[in-house]
């Protein structure tokens, strides 16, 4: 074993109070990068192990009891309707119930569905989903799946760009074959609409 992973933490935290949470005991170093984490014990009673930076900078203040009031403090107040998450929770609506929009076929167009807590109630949604982080945006885990608690979370556009959903229509609607479609630089394309595209072309420069 290295001498950095027997290195104590630079601070004995035991005993400090950081919001919601009480640190108990050391609890050595945890998680995939070996961090130095803390035995804690939330106001609520839940004991958690939190990593040693998250407690410092603040970005853990309870066993996860806490988000549900911040959300409510944040839709009681007047102006929730400008903030990251009401934005989200819009957009997410117009995309799954408004067919006039661009794009309407990725989304409600092929079946993506909203979940009944969520619908009709930003709380829910607030509640469910937390505060989002500054520079996150929502985004589905299962590209296929719905709106839903279990297959949300927020998310970076680079993580969502890998989490593309494999295309097997067109814009237009056309089903992607080995005959129907065709694939370049740019990806794949539907031959069909290419196709309609050069007959109405040549049409228009044959009468023009």
């Amino acid at each position: 074993m290295s001498r950095a992973a027997n290195m104590a933490p630079p601070d004995d935290l035991t005993g400090r109070v950081f919001t919601y949470l009480t640190v108990v005991s050391y609890a050595g170093r945890t998680g995939t990068e070996n961090r130095w984490s803390w035995n804690c014990v939330c106001r609520c009673g839940n004991h958690v192990i939190v990593l040693h930076k998250r407690l410092m900078c603040g970005a853990t203040k309870s066993c996860g009891c806490l988000q549900p009031e911040v959300a409510k403090k944040i839709v009681t107040k007047h102006d929730a309707c400008n903030t990251r998450e009401y934005r989200a929770w819009g957009a997410m609506k117009t995309r799954c119930l408004n067919s006039n929009i661009n794009g309407w076929h990725y989304y409600g167009g092929r079946g993506i569905t909203i979940c009944e807590r969520w619908i009709n109630s930003f709380e829910n949604f607030l509640a469910d989903m937390g505060i989002c982080p500054p520079g996150l945006t929502l985004d589905r885990i299962d590209v296929n799946g719905n709106y839903e608690p279990s297959n949300c979370r927020w998310a970076t556009w680079e993580l969502q760009r890998t989490n593309k959903r494999i295309a097997t229509h067109c814009k237009r609607g056309h089903l992607f074959t080995e005959k129907s479609s065709y694939f370049d630089t740019f990806g794949r394309h539907c031959r069909i609409c290419r196709n309609e595209a050069e007959r109405r072309r040549y049409i228009r420069n044959k009468y023009a």
